[in-house]
């Protein structure tokens, strides 16, 4: 790509170090209170209940659910898989935290992955969880789920296993096996969800399996599923425009404390920045209200319109030789490319004086059109937009992975 001269400030908001136990819990608190947003409490009953012989309702049934999208969430199928007995199943979404009930209806099924809907708008602090765009295994990830009895979701930290095992087309979740009513939980990697949690496995009840989000992307592909998310996630990253030729971008991330933040130095990330700042993009970060942020904003200058700038008008002063946006010696405020003077047919019969070229009026019609400088702005903004948009994606995706592995060791201190 031609380098424009095309200068970024870059924003970066990302999370901590771990120097305390309190830091930990700091960015743990963050971390969770985001991701609690989206999970719920799923509560399977029926009008008429039904008892065994030891007096247990054998139509009730508790699991967990995370929001996906606008009015749709999943969990497990065999959370509301009752007794032939009981009839229909009445499924229930709790947010206790949020003072949340709605009720809901299978919408699409695949295996042990369902998808719900559900009539009604829920508060506009909750939303949706981000789906990873492949299977991820061999990694470390948390669980959420909502053991029965309980009313809030917790998390655990988790090693997700290899799809090469004997519980394929489940992955094995080690170490702590997760509790009955946890079914149906996200299973997260890197703030996106890659597996729905199985609490306990069929014929191996020890065993805690996840099953692939692939099998959910596969069931949202089937059914045409329009997800709307308005999606919650700890490390946001967006790209904006800022005029007609110039783009920003912004990543942020949870800092370790509410004063203390601290931008990650990890080799990668400093690599990625010295390569933006050697193609012409200054790259800026600044810690502010417990969170660290880099932000990339290019000030490239835009073509201006025939006449506007440059010191004069094009009839006399050789202004279009001089002090305007066509020639040298102006005031610097033209655009930063030029068009050619041609010699027109006008010209060759005046002696080829270009100071009469606006009395050429075929020249003047061919310039006089948005066209050309249209067409060079785009080229800017395209230039520009490109360099943005490749370099904070690969910034944004160092400084997730950075804030991950904090969040993880932050986890893993809490709950060794």
């Amino acid at each position: 790509m031609r380098s424009i001269g095309a200068l970024a400030s870059l924003a970066l908001s990302v999370a901590f170090t771990a120097a305390s136990y309190a830091q930990a819990q700091q960015m743990q608190n963050v971390v969770e209170e985001v991701f609690k947003r989206a999970v719920l409490k799923v509560d399977v009953s029926t009008p008429v209940p039904v008892f065994d012989a030891s007096g247990n309702n054998i139509c009730k049934s508790e699991g967990t659910a995370f929001l996906i999208g606008k009015q749709l969430a999943v969990t497990a199928s065999h959370v509301y898989a009752l007794d032939k007995a009981c009839g229909p199943p009445v499924i229930a979404l709790e947010s206790k935290g949020f003072n949340v009930e709605v009720f809901a209806e299978v919408l699409a099924v695949y295996d042990d992955v369902t998808v719900l809907k559900f009539d009604g708008l829920l508060p506009e602090p909750m939303c949706a969880l981000a789906l990873s765009g492949s299977d991820v295994t061999s990694v470390d990830g948390v669980r959420f789920g909502i053991p029965g009895g309980m009313y809030y979701p917790s998390p655990m930290p988790v090693r997700i296993g290899s799809i090469n095992s004997d519980f394929n087309p489940f992955v094995q979740l080690t170490p702590t096996p997760a509790e009955s009513g946890e079914s149906g939980g996200p299973v997260i990697y890197m703030f996106s969800v890659v597996g729905i949690l199985r609490a306990k496995h069929v014929q191996y009840p020890a065993f805690s399996v996840m099953t692939p989000v692939g099998q959910l992307h596969s069931l949202i592909t089937q059914k045409a599923l329009a997800l709307e998310p308005r999606l919650c996630n700890p490390v946001e990253f967006s790209i904006f425009q800022t005029d007609s030729v110039n783009f920003g971008a912004r990543i942020q991330a949870p800092a370790a404390s509410t004063t203390q933040a601290v931008v990650p130095s990890s080799p990668d990330l400093q690599n990625m920045i010295s390569a933006a700042r050697s193609n012409g993009i200054e790259v800026t970060s600044f810690v502010a209200n417990g969170s660290a942020t880099i932000e990339l904003r290019s000030h490239s200058r835009a073509p201006a319109p025939l006449g506007e700038a440059g010191g004069g008008a094009p009839d006399g002063g050789g202004s279009w030789g001089g002090g305007g946006a066509f020639g040298g010696g102006g005031s610097g405020d033209g655009p930063a490319w030029q068009l050619p003077v041609p010699d027109t047919r006008d010209d060759l019969q005046h002696g080829g004086n270009n100071d009469i070229i606006g009395r050429d009026p075929d020249w003047l019609e061919e310039i006089g059109r948005p066209n050309e400088i249209t067409r060079r702005v785009q080229t800017i903004a395209d230039e520009n937009r490109e360099q943005i948009n490749s370099y904070s994606n690969r910034i944004a995706d160092l400084a997730k992975a950075f804030a991950w592995q904090q969040y993880i060791s932050a986890l893993t201190k809490v709950n060794p």
